[in-house]
């Protein structure tokens, strides 16, 4: 992928400038893992952990006893050096009007989502968004009570993140260890409506999903040296991973 090829391309040169001291190599190589855990499938919203029950995500921690037989050089360590998120998601949304007499209704509808790392981060990788409004009008030949369904909206997109040890260490080491990482997801809408004469309803259904992609960047040292540690290229990765969202209608 050309994102990540970029990045990996800026990481490494920052990698190589870190490591031109007196006793340290300069072709240190950008490894990456890529961890993903069971979707959240389709949904009604308002959801919050621990509903529905793919929520919170359970990310497996960068486990670098898990990467000894990569290590190029016999005693080399496995060091974490940056965390990228890949959050995709999907809103659904559909309208409806009850129309009791001749008038013109309006109903408003949003929605966001929240991808957190509890006590760190609320918004991991930005706030996706949805937002539909829907315009109506009966006229004297309709037959009353009427009810009118507008066609369902759709909101995708993948919005992302990545984060470096030196700009962000506390994101970074959270994600070290040997066990799962938590990442809940919330995801929530809400709606109103307007009716020229008063007689009259509007409602909104609202569905959404995600699944997400952690990638772990790591490579392979003698010892965790604060002088690799503080010129890992960080401005690839903000540069590769910069908040960003594509959306789809």
């Amino acid at each position: 992928m050309r994102r990540l090829t970029v990045f990996l391309g800026l990481l490494a040169t920052g990698l190589v400038l870190a490591a031109s001291g007196p006793n340290a190599r300069g072709d240190l190589i950008v490894h990456t893992q890529t961890v993903t855990a069971p979707p959240i499938t389709r949904t009604p919203t308002d959801f919050l952990p621990p509903t529905p029950k793919e929520n919170p995500f359970a990310i497996q921690q960068f486990d670098a006893n898990a990467h000894k037989a990569e290590a190029p050089i016999p005693g080399q360590t496995a060091l974490l050096i940056g965390v990228a998120f890949e959050l995709t998601y999907k809103f659904e949304n559909q309208l409806s009007m009850r129309f009791d007499n001749v008038t013109q209704i309006t109903v408003n509808a949003s929605g966001e989502m929240h991808l957190a790392l509890p006590g760190l981060k609320k918004d991991l990788v930005g706030v996706p968004q949805f937002i539909n409004t829907q315009t109506r009008t009966s006229s004297v030949s309709d037959m009353f009570s009427k009810t009118v369904v507008t066609p369902w909206v759709v909101r995708t997109g993948t919005a992302k993140m990545g984060y470096t040890w030196d700009a962000a260490p506390d994101v970074v080491n959270a994600f070290k260890g040997t066990g799962q990482i938590k990442l809940p997801v919330i995801a929530t809408a809400r709606s109103g409506f307007t009716s020229l004469s008063g007689n009259g309803l509007g409602k909104s259904d609202t569905f959404a999903q995600a699944s997400i992609n952690v990638i772990y960047f790591y490579t392979f040292v003698p010892e965790p040296s604060a002088m690799v540690l503080t010129g890992l290229g960080g401005v690839g990765l903000v540069l590769a991973y910069r908040s960003r969202t594509r959306r789809k209608d």
